[in-house]
């Protein structure tokens, strides 16, 4: 059986390959013996190859709509119509459809009308009926569906499975709004069973020279960063950031910033959590000593084992939070998007979220909410231990309801 998986990545953001290795081990156990090709970005494509070959999977080049326009109309331009001819071969020859595209459908202000129909779950769905492949969506999050033509494409597709299957509270509430007679059904994110090795990331802890003492471990985001305005000269997110690195230093913690996009090249903080990272870590002046930052292109599973290591968690990117929790470090999100608060409610702490806020704000609630994760520390841990056992439970669930779904579109 081949299966065509849209929607994901191998390299840049570590969600991707985090998703996609724990998606292709899911799936492999309902479909033994399947082989798997992602359609993966076309931007740095080459790197896409280099990390495939270290999964073990085929890759093809996803297309934009501009390839697609110079395709349909046999336009002599610069735009690549053998990225639409690869990837319909590939679609073609595929028994099955699988989208992971993480959020869908995500409409203004916290993303792009034009975004949703050019470039997200949309086009693979279209493209899936027009070739009659079957398709189905694993668990992801979705909405908010915030105008009438998002509305519309999300009903035309979502209206088309047989079960919805959304990624926290959050996410099926807006389904259940938005098709009212549909099954919908909440499971947590498949990332969650990433495998990770807690004495590698012990050993690169050591190497960035963080011997001793209590860890916390910091993400910051690109998408923050392209959300936040200048204060002072200084972007908000980095200033934040630089305040938060400070203000855990001076409570007792060694810090290690642990950027969870990496984009070599292309080191722009728009995109890149790294340089946002790097701006960071330059900007903590007065500690440098005590603060470190995790260097060079390292796989999802890296990063999860050094977060294993930690005492405390704070991230902005969504996966970096899904490490964290999943091997039972506690953490505070900060958020821009509703799934955020989806993923700390079910470990138990959906308190620990920090909106997207004005300085004073931000820093205010970090204060409030690290004390309080200081006065119950031992029973968070705990918890997020024991909603873990209960939540790889769910994902079998996932996995089961999936192999139904499918076998109600194939009979």
């Amino acid at each position: 059986m081949k299966i065509l998986i849209t929607g994901l990545c191998l390299q840049g953001n570590k969600g991707g390959p985090a998703l996609a290795i724990s998606l292709m081990s899911q799936l492999r156990k309902i479909f033994p013996g399947a082989r798997f090709v992602m359609s993966v970005p076309s931007a740095e494509f080459s790197l896409e190859v280099q990390w495939a070959d270290r999964v073990g999977v085929a890759v093809v080049s996803d297309f934009s709509h501009l390839d697609l326009i110079a395709y349909l109309f046999r336009l002599p331009v610069k735009f690549k119509k053998v990225r639409v001819i690869n990837w319909l071969i590939e679609l073609k020859d595929a028994e099955l459809v699988v989208d992971l595209s993480g959020v869908s459908y995500v409409g203004p202000p916290a993303g792009t009308t034009k975004r949703v129909l050019l470039n997200g779950r949309f086009k693979y769905f279209l493209f899936s009926r027009l070739f009659g492949r079957p398709f189905l969506a694993w668990t992801q999050s979705y909405g908010p569906f915030s105008n009438a033509l998002i509305r519309y494409i999300a009903k035309k597709d979502l209206s088309a499975l047989p079960v919805i299957m959304c990624r926290g509270e959050s996410g099926k509430s807006a389904v259940e709004q938005l098709l009212p007679r549909k099954a919908v059904k909440s499971y947590p994110d498949v990332a969650i069973t990433l495998d990770y090795n807690p004495d590698r990331g012990r050993k690169m802890i050591v190497d960035a020279g963080l011997l001793s003492g209590p860890l916390a471990t910091v993400s910051p985001s690109a998408v923050l960063y392209s959300k936040s305005g200048d204060r002072e000269g200084l972007n908000q997110h980095v200033s934040d950031m630089i305040w938060l690195c400070e203000y855990l230093v001076s409570s007792g913690y060694k810090v290690l910033l642990v950027p969870h996009t990496f984009r070599s090249q292309n080191h722009d903080p728009l995109k890149c959590d790294y340089a946002v990272s790097k701006e960071v870590y330059e900007g903590c002046v007065g500690v440098t000593e005590k603060i470190s930052l995790v260097e060079g292109d390292n796989s999802a599973a890296e990063l999860k084992s050094i977060i294993a290591n930690a005492k405390v968690h704070v991230g902005a990117r969504y996966h970096s939070l899904v490490a964290a929790l999943s091997s039972g470090v506690p953490a505070i999100a900060l958020s821009w998007h509703a799934k955020y608060q989806d993923v700390l409610a079910q470990f138990g702490i959906g308190n620990y979220v920090v909106p997207l806020s004005n300085g004073r704000e931000f820093r205010s609630r970090i204060e409030v909410l690290l004390r309080e994760l200081a006065n119950e520390y031992d029973d968070v841990a705990g918890m997020l231990v024991r909603r873990q056992k209960e939540l790889v439970i769910e994902v079998d669930r996932n996995r089961d309801q999936f192999l139904d779904s499918y076998k109600q579109i194939t009979k």
